[in-house]
């Protein structure tokens, strides 16, 4: 199983660096002040998060039509960088099909998604 973030080209010029498509096994949000809440999928099934203070922390997985696959995190969590594994597995432990998923995190008044693309 893999797990990748996907970039689409932009409308650029085709000779254009930017024009060709990329793709990832993660994405990384710059870190701009060392206040700041993170979240990062890395290769395979890697979720990391990073939190200057405990928080109440929610991590879910949504299929493309936005039914909820798996709730990975639902509670207080202390200050620091915490790593998960998704497994591909929905909230009763049946495999996934492959496709595109996002990932919601909430922590506090923070809220980031990221598309993934399950591959078997």
């Amino acid at each position: 199983m893999t797990i990748r973030t996907v970039m689409e080209p932009d409308e650029c010029d085709e000779d254009d660096e930017l024009s060709k498509p990329l793709i990832y096994t993660g994405i990384e949000e710059p870190v701009t002040h060392p206040d700041a809440i993170t979240l990062e999928i890395e290769s395979l099934s890697t979720i990391r998060y990073s939190l200057p203070y405990a928080t109440h922390v929610s991590l879910k997985v949504y299929d493309v039509v936005g039914r909820l696959v798996n709730k990975l995190v639902d509670e207080e969590v202390a200050p620091g960088v915490h790593t998960l594994q998704w497994t591909g597995k929905d909230d009763v432990n049946r495999r996934c099909a492959s496709g595109v998923y996002f990932v919601r995190f909430t922590a506090g008044d923070y809220q980031a998604s990221k598309k993934m693309v399950l591959i078997k």
